[in-house]
């Protein structure tokens, strides 16, 4: 019995721009903790730790600006809201501002594998963080009171290090409280989310499907997509969405013969039966499943590394 002519074409249009290609793992890293599985934008999720975080500091902005009038009635002044109440509102627009950036540096530094380097980053976004808020606040108080006919004065050597001190606590909390909102984004690994291989049942993957941790076998997967904060595993019989990264995943399921051929998408070169070449440089995957997956041009040297045996 003669063997099947095999359907992959091969040849030097399967060449590829590697650096191109490579590019946008940064950015799928990036993507998964500000946009919601809908291409239409942030999800509800992804905006509720802003919520509570605003509404904390709003809070505690009052009770200072309460406390500073009791204090200056304490010390024989009048009972002023709008001093306290001032400095108190420049100071909290300046922490809103900053927030998105700062929850970006917390997510980066959560994926560090080493808590050395963990203790690092973070004294240094926490350090960024201060220098920054008091750069920003200083300008708005000068030009507001410059508008109403006043002056503002900051001495760096006598006002810095104590207002320097106080954001670096500031920094801590906000950095804890987006730690505690994304933690499970931000995780490098989880015992629910590794590989492991048994003797008996051959290699298998967790994946985690809500609350419940579900196993599949590798074989079976299809192709795995972006959906924003989550990953769509498409496997022989259902799907899974999990809440996880592309860049993450691909790392994660390359053992298994799982590549990139897009940049929202990856394919189990396992299942492949064909490769189709397009106008462009282009190409289409034919699956054992009879779906057929388009491949960017960037990623074709994953493809002629899949087919340099034949």
């Amino acid at each position: 019995m003669t063997a099947p002519k095999t359907l992959i074409r091969t040849g030097e249009d399967l060449d590829v721009e590697v650096s191109r290609g490579k590019r946008f793992a940064f950015w799928d890293e990036l993507r998964g903790v500000v946009t919601s599985r809908f291409p239409g934008g942030p999800s509800a999720n992804s905006l509720a730790p802003y919520g509570w975080l605003a509404l904390l500091i709003l809070t505690n902005a009052v009770v200072s600006t309460l406390s500073g009038a009791h204090d200056s009635v304490q010390r024989g002044g009048s009972y002023d809201l709008l001093r306290p109440g001032y400095f108190e509102g420049t100071s909290v627009i300046c922490t809103l501002s900053l927030l998105p950036l700062f929850r970006r540096g917390v997510h980066l530094i959560g994926r560090c594998r080493s808590w050395i380097t963990r203790l690092t980053l973070a004294s240094l976004l926490a350090s960024i963080y201060a220098v920054a808020h008091i750069a920003i606040l200083i300008p708005i108080r000068k030009s507001s009171f410059g508008i109403l006919g006043g002056t503002y004065t900051f001495n760096w050597v006598t006002q810095g290090p104590y207002d320097f001190r106080r954001e670096i606590i500031a920094a801590m909390v906000l950095g804890g409280a987006f730690w505690l909102f994304d933690r499970k984004t931000i995780e490098p690994e989880s015992p629910a989310a590794g590989v492991e291989a048994t003797p008996a049942d051959g290699a298998y993957l967790w994946l985690r499907d809500g609350t419940t941790a579900v196993r599949i076998d590798p074989r079976a997967i299809v192709t795995v997509t972006s959906a924003g904060n989550y990953v769509e595993f498409s496997l022989t019989d259902k799907s899974y969405l999990i809440r996880a990264t592309l860049a993450g995943e691909e790392t994660r399921l390359q053992p298994f013969g799982v590549r990139r051929v897009h940049r929202t998408r990856l394919v189990n070169f396992n299942r492949v039966v064909a490769i189709e070449p397009r106008p462009g440089g282009d190409f289409n995957l034919r699956m054992d499943n009879g779906e057929q997956i388009a491949g960017s041009r960037r990623y074709r040297d994953a493809v002629k590394t899949m087919t340099a045996a034949v």
